[in-house]
């Protein structure tokens, strides 16, 4: 019994009492000073008995701290949140932890591993819990508050899990700096402080998930030259600047996210490319979506609604996709484009945006805006200062004032296969000739074609084609008086809008409604069995389409843009089918194609053991008995 008490108190060491200045969990294990209140058991697992009222700096890997609900707290002169924070920059990384003792943290896992930190109550300090080149480190369950920074990671701090954390009135609540990658924040409460998530300076492949990121007087999310990250599912609301902002960052995923009530954009996007944006609800935003000098962005399947000014904003910004979107309800603008080219904007119901425009192009060109259905607008779809973008596809419906609207030097643009029906005005020019105008339907508009020549003299009147030559035909107008005596579909007579323009061709029918889905032919893979785990996926489709997408092996369908490879698959038989969607939403599908893949087993490493073995074995025999053969010898002689 002596010997197993003695054994115990060596393993359990309970302090209760509290304790001031910084305590140390040494790389032995030991607690220093020895008195603080800290429950060691076994040197692993370390349990608060008290209030601590300083910081705790970590040395030893492999631990659990147990907050056990008590809390850490700086307190003394001149410690009060006010009088030590300090510009965002002043914290930079270092060689050395804190070695000029200005920032001071609550608990400090620099370079430390595997340790885990739970129900802590931290307050007051520049950092509450500090990583610095630490990894495989687990924050959860604590409420850390009234600090600069709540928990910080700086500089290639790796594969760290910070999750269900209660982070309120810290001045930046969670910032990863400088290469920190592959860490998880989620399921954390993040509120009532200055910047809510803070990822700079190269830190990439982080998951930022489920996270309530509310009332904060910054931006909620911001990633700064920072890419491939994931962010998802997270609520982001009333925030007093941005919701999510990325900034030189590249690659990333913002998926499925709820962006409500922000002051400045619900997401926000400068100097970015190459980022897909899908399945976010973003309403009651100064602006939805807005992208500047960003390009090779995939902005898909969001329901954007409710936006003071915008829906969704690209300036100067090219080469985008924005398709598939639900923009509605009362925003001032629906979807706006300016100082912007080379984008596709497809397959979005702009519907219900009070005050001004569905579809807005100023100063853009050679941009595709096709298959969208834009109706119940005070107007349609407008283009001003705008050339030789393809305005195809589109269904325009009662819009109170104007379907499409075509001015101010708006020039050698494509207009053409749009339903333009029931509108005040169908179609409007202002100073805007040579665009091309055919194969639209122009049905049951109280005014089919409006010039605003016609009544301001000084405006200079728009001379336009308006058919496609013969037999191609021109428009069909609901209004149209003429006949067709020789039955080829066409009018034997003109349909004249004023002197300069006229349809030599018009259509004497509807264009019918596009039912035929697209078709599409796989090139690769064929038929056949590949010896390599990746193979490329290409193949046909015989006409825009608005939506593509493949399924493996029965699977549920991955989108895709385009081309592109089949990664990691496992050998055996597969099937594989690729779908797409038009602009009329006739979806087709390929044929069901079958294809193995076969590689090489590797040579089995106990085959190579088991020879090395008999190899060394046969060799130690052989050396055994050459010694007994000579040492025999010897006796012999």
């Amino acid at each position: 019994m002596i010997v197993l008490i003695n054994i115990l108190g060596v393993a359990v060491k309970i302090e209760r009492i509290e304790a001031g200045g910084t305590i140390y969990i040494k790389a032995d294990g030991a607690v220093d000073p020895p008195t603080a209140p800290i429950l060691n058991v076994g040197n692993v697992h370390y349990t608060l008995t008290a209030d601590i009222s300083d910081s705790i700096v970590v040395e030893r890997d492999n631990i659990v701290i147990d907050g056990a609900g008590y809390t850490i707290e700086r307190v003394g002169e001149g410690n009060s949140i006010e009088s030590k924070g300090k510009v965002r920059m002043n914290l930079v990384p270092r060689p050395e932890i804190m070695p000029d003792g200005e920032t001071v943290p609550g608990i400090d896992l620099s370079r430390r591993n595997n340790v885990t930190i739970e129900d802590t109550n931290i307050e007051g300090f520049d950092v509450g819990i500090y990583l610095y080149r630490s990894s495989s480190n687990v924050i959860s369950g604590n409420n850390i508050t009234d600090n600069w920074c709540g928990v910080m990671l700086e500089e290639s701090s790796e594969n760290n899990s910070i999750h269900g954390n209660n982070l309120t009135n810290n001045d930046s609540s969670i910032e990863l700096r400088w290469s920190c990658n592959y860490n998880v924040i989620s399921g954390n409460n993040v509120t009532n402080g200055g910047s809510g998530i803070w990822v700079s300076g190269s830190c990439n492949f982080n998951s930022v998930s489920g996270n309530h990121i509310a009332n904060n007087n910054a931006t909620g999310l911001d990633l700064y030259v920072s890419s491939n990250n994931d962010i998802s599912g997270n609520n982001i609301t009333a925030n007093d600047s941005e919701g999510i902002r990325l900034e030189s960052s590249y690659n990333n995923g913002i998926f499925e996210n709820y962006i409500v009530n922000n002051n400045y954009s619900g997401l926000a996007l400068f100097f970015s490319d190459d980022n897909s944006i899908s399945g976010n609800h973003i309403a009651n935003n100064d602006e939805g979506i807005a992208l500047s000098y960003s390009s090779n962005n995939s902005i898909s399947g969001n329901d954007v609604r409710a936006n003071n000014d915008t829906g969704m904003k690209l300036y100067d910004s090219s080469d985008n996709s924005v398709f598939g979107n639900e923009i509605r309800a009362n925003n001032n603008y629906g979807i706006v484009l300016e100082s912007s080219s080379n984008n596709s904007i497809y397959g979005n119901h702009v519907t219900a945006v009070s005050n001004q425009t569905g579809i807005r192009l100023y100063d853009s060109s050679t941009n595709g805006i096709y298959g969208n259905y834009v109706t119940d607008n005070p107007w349609g779809i407008v283009l001003a200062y705008s050339s030789t973008n393809e305005v195809y596809g589109n269904h325009m419906a009662n819009n109170t004032n104007t379907g499409l609207v075509i001015w101010y030097s708006s020039e050698n643009n494509s207009i053409y296969g749009n339903d333009v029906t029931d509108n005040t005005w169908g179609i409007v020019f202002k100073s805007s000739s040579n665009n091309s105008i055919y194969r639209n339907n122009f049905v049951n508009n109280t005014v089919q074609v409006y010039d605003y020549a016609w009544d301001d003299l000084e405006v200079e009147p728009s001379v336009n084609t308006w058919d496609d030559g013969y037999p191609s035909g021109g428009n069909y107008w609901s209004d149209y008086t003429g006949e067709d005596g020789d039955g080829d579909g066409i009018g034997d007579i003109a349909y004249v809008i004023d002197s300069d323009n006229r349809d030599r061709y018009p259509l004497m029918e509807m264009i019918p409604e596009d039912t035929i889905p697209p078709n599409i032919v796989v090139l690769s893979p064929e038929n056949k069995t590949y010896t390599v785990n990746d193979v490329p996926l290409t193949f046909t489709v015989d006409e825009a389409t608005v939506w593509i997408s493949y399924s493996l092996d029965g699977q549920e369908n991955v989108t895709i843009a385009g081309n592109t490879t089949l990664s990691s698959l496992s050998s055996g038989v597969h099937t594989l089918m690729v779908y797409a969607k038009d602009v009329a939403e006739n979806t087709g599908a390929s044929e069901i194609l079958y294809f193995g893949i076969e590689t090489p087993a590797p040579f089995p490493t106990w085959i190579v053991a088991a020879i090395v073995t008999v190899v060394v074995f046969g060799a130690s025999i052989l050396v055994y008995f050459t010694k007994v053969k000579k040492t025999t010898e010897k006796v012999k002689e």
